[in-house]
């Protein structure tokens, strides 16, 4: 049972970091992430360690206890995630010139739920329901 839980938390956990996190920070947000998980590793061993040399076994898995019910405490207070495709649009150069007009008409367009325009690559970073996005608006766009 640890197994399974232990290898789909490492699936889950980078996808539901992508999900909570904006379109235009998800890459600083799995940074934090992986950057919070191996510090977790390092803190985890130093206490664990810690307890096991001044007090016992029993004492080590007692703090792993309590740890995962405050972490799942807090896990349960999250709310659900709406399930969102990341679309990268590759815009024409007209719509470069003013990426803050471009930013608000692309959000206009039914189905996008969030954008970021990145003007020295060309492109808008977009996050898009597939069952309301109109694609054909998209296109104008392009």
């Amino acid at each position: 049972m640890f197994f399974i839980s232990f290898n789909f938390l490492e699936a889950v956990q980078p996808s539901l970091v992508a999900k909570y996190s904006g379109v235009n920070i998800k890459g600083t947000a799995m940074g934090v992430f992986s950057t919070s998980q191996f510090m977790g590793i390092f803190v985890g061993g130093v206490i664990g360690g810690l307890l096991l040399q001044h007090f016992n076994q029993a004492a080590v898995f007692l703090f792993g206890a309590v740890a995962a019910i405050i972490w799942l405490g807090l896990i349960m207070s999250l709310p659900t995630p709406k399930f969102y495709k990341s679309r990268l649009l590759k815009l024409n150069n007209s719509m470069l010139l003013d990426s803050k007009t471009t930013s608000t008409a692309l959000s206009e367009v039914r189905g996008v739920k969030e954008v970021a325009i990145a003007p020295e690559e060309g492109v808008a970073y977009l996050k898009v329901d597939n069952k309301e996005l109109d694609e054909s608006e998209l296109l104008a766009f392009q």
